[in-house]
């Protein structure tokens, strides 16, 4: 789709979900899968096969703006903030920049109890989209009483070609926007690392800044909202995706010496003892243990033996600007299982 499937933004970053996990280290189970890569691009042209039909351009020209209304404490009827406005026109902007590479310009800023900012494409970026827009026409007249399938496909794809970043990229944005707190962080990390960090940044700053924010797109009849206490939950939601997580997990299995030298254990999980669900893939852990927690395996007899094992996770973020880390484990505690 020409621009719109440019990748920009997306180079080398990866995704993984850390259920799909799984145990590289010789113990017969599946080898651990290739971090995804963003799937943005493919997101953007769904989302121009949905907008690239006729009756959408019956309603909406290439120029058109889309209105961003941001309410809230320090924004009155003649003037407002400078600094909550001013990062509020920039995280948003941003969002759609990242979203859709492309030239995002403000059309209009007015007041009224609320600051009412109307996005809209650059002018070369409309006369790509009319130009697009009319080859379109041209190529249906064109076609004669019978028409073949490959002729439809033609038109449609000129028909996607004719949408602008801004139709995608606010299309897109009303989607992320609508998403629950609780799905916000699956979303984002299905459109990339920029989209997922711009938009925790635009999350806290109207949380932190007590906003609302409501944006248009032209797909839908009302402007989606991102309230305070929302933009607090998706904030607090995308922090698990954008950085590192370390959590403890005590598990029962079978523990074993996995290299003396490198001081690292096996634990094989019992399969009549409850399993986390950050383990749920999992037969067998490896990692690594301290000299203390060595010297009481040793004092108990505890290698080979049934344990209950205090074990430390360090997770990667599950969106990076690099290949994905596996998990890293650490033997905080092991006690032999009683029961």
């Amino acid at each position: 789709m020409g621009d719109h499937e440019a990748d920009a933004g997306d180079g080398g970053e990866a995704v993984v979900d850390p259920g799909e996990e799984h145990d590289a280290q010789g113990d017969g189970e599946p080898q651990a899968e290739a971090p995804r890569r963003s799937q943005r691009r493919r997101l953007v042209k769904a989302k121009a096969e949905d907008l690239g039909e006729w009756s959408f351009f019956q309603e909406h020209q290439p120029g058109e703006p889309y209105e961003v209304v941001v309410r809230g404490e320090g924004i009155g009827d003649e003037g407002g903030n400078a600094t909550k406005i001013g990062a509020a026109i920039t995280k948003i902007a941003r969002l759609l920049e990242d979203l859709v590479p492309g030239e995002v310009q403000i059309a209009a800023l007015a007041f009224g109890n609320s600051v009412h900012i109307e996005f809209r494409p650059s002018k070369e970026e409309e006369r790509r989209a009319e130009k697009e827009l009319e080859q379109a026409r041209r190529l249906q007249s064109e076609q004669k009483a019978v028409v073949t399938q490959a002729q439809e496909q033609v038109v449609k794809r000129t028909l996607e070609r004719a949408l602008t970043n801004i139709q995608l990229s606010t299309a897109l944005a009303a989607d992320l926007i609508e998403t629950s707190a609780l799905e916000a962080p699956e979303h984002a990390v299905r459109l990339g690392t920029a989209v997922a960090q711009t938009y925790k940044s635009l999350a806290s700053t109207v949380a932190r800044e007590h906003l609302t924010l409501a944006l248009e797109a032209p797909e839908r009849d009302e402007p989606v909202r991102l309230s305070p206490n929302k933009a607090e939950r998706v904030a607090d939601a995308l922090r698990q995706v954008t950085e590192p997580t370390t959590f403890i997990e005590v598990v029962v299995g079978t523990l074993s010496i996995a290299d003396a030298t490198q001081k690292t254990f096996g634990l094989a999980f019992d399969p009549a003892a409850r399993k986390p669900e950050a383990f749920r893939n999992r037969r067998l852990l490896r990692g690594s243990y301290t000299p203390e927690v060595e010297e009481k395996i040793i004092e108990r007899g505890l290698w080979g033996r049934r344990v209950r094992a205090t074990i430390e996770v360090e997770r990667d973020r599950l969106v990076s600007t690099s290949t994905i880390r596996p998990p890293e484990y650490r033997l905080l505690d092991v006690e032999e299982a009683i029961t």
